[in-house]
């Protein structure tokens, strides 16, 4: 079986925490489907973009446990996986969605698991095989020393403009020395063009998957909405959230820009940034509508 096809197959395994279907198993979506078949079906770098709310940390988590976790697809010994957030607050929101997964799935006990949970360290480490998550800010001087196998780097647009590029080159630098290592970037689309992420995007990633409004679409069509949020008809509380958004935009112009930047994902800028820091082989899959299933 491909490796792909034994990641969709673990993350299914796994039960969500919080959320419309707290409690429930990971019910992996079409677009998610495409995009982790996508992503580890080329040897490079993988980029994806879609607009908030559609469950991104969730497949960044369940990618996390798939290396942790000795009966994960991603496991091996001393493997780590690194996720990359904006902040350190952000990376531990990452961390407890890693932590409810692997506790539902094998208990976490403490002689067979080791977790550090504290105010400047996320990491949870399988004992026998050494294989661990790490979960860390956008910050260079946190990427010291690192050896991921995977490097997951969430929402790298909202990452400190002054620091990304150095924080990019750490990581890739900390690849280097891993075999076999990949670099997986999801978020929203930047609005900067030249961002890394936003050329990661355009061209530079191996293989690349985009949910978002395209020039000339309606802003507050529901085809436009659905490009945009793949997940909206399996998340009952997004599609109310978005379709308030989108009345609250039809009446005050002030909100607008943001709704456009978070929900049709047409690129994030300094002022949306804020908003959303609240609590090889070239292939492009670009999706439209993809409600899953």
């Amino acid at each position: 079986m491909a490796t792909a096809d034994r990641i969709i197959r673990y993350l299914s395994g796994l039960t969500l925490a919080g959320g419309d279907h707290d409690g429930q198993p990971f019910t992996v979506l079409r677009w998610e489907r495409r995009f982790i078949r996508g992503a580890f079906g080329v040897e490079g770098d993988a980029a994806m973009t879609v607009a908030r709310g559609n469950g991104k940390s969730a497949v960044v988590a369940g990618l996390a446990c798939a290396v942790a976790d000795p009966e994960g697809p991603l496991h091996g010994n001393r493997r780590e996986v690194v996720c990359v957030a904006s902040s350190f607050g952000q990376a531990k929101i990452i961390f407890e969605d890693c932590l409810a997964m692997l506790r539902a799935k094998v208990g976490l006990d403490k002689s067979y698991w080791r977790i550090q949970d504290s105010e400047n360290r996320a990491l949870i480490e399988h004992r026998a095989s050494g294989a661990r998550i790490r979960c860390i800010g956008s910050d260079p001087k946190r990427a010291h020393g690192l050896r991921p196998a995977l490097a997951l780097l969430d929402e790298p647009a909202q990452w400190d403009s002054a620091k990304a590029d150095r924080m990019l080159a750490a990581i890739r630098t900390g690849l280097g020395k891993s075999p076999g290592s990949r670099l997986i970037a999801l978020g929203t689309r930047p609005s900067d063009p030249t961002h890394w992420f936003a050329k990661m995007l355009e061209h530079s990633a191996d293989y690349a998957q985009s949910h978002a409004a395209r020039e000339g679409d309606g802003d507050f069509a529901m085809r436009t909405i659905r490009r945009a949020n793949p997940s909206i008809d399996h998340l009952p509380s997004l599609m109310a959230r978005i379709i308030q958004e989108r009345d609250d935009a039809k009446r005050d112009e002030t909100l607008l820009a943001s709704y456009r930047a978070l929900r049709l994902n047409r690129g994030t800028s300094d002022v949306e940034r804020s908003l959303l820091l609240s609590p090889g082989t070239w292939q492009r899959a670009e999706c439209h509508q993809d409600p899953g299933g």
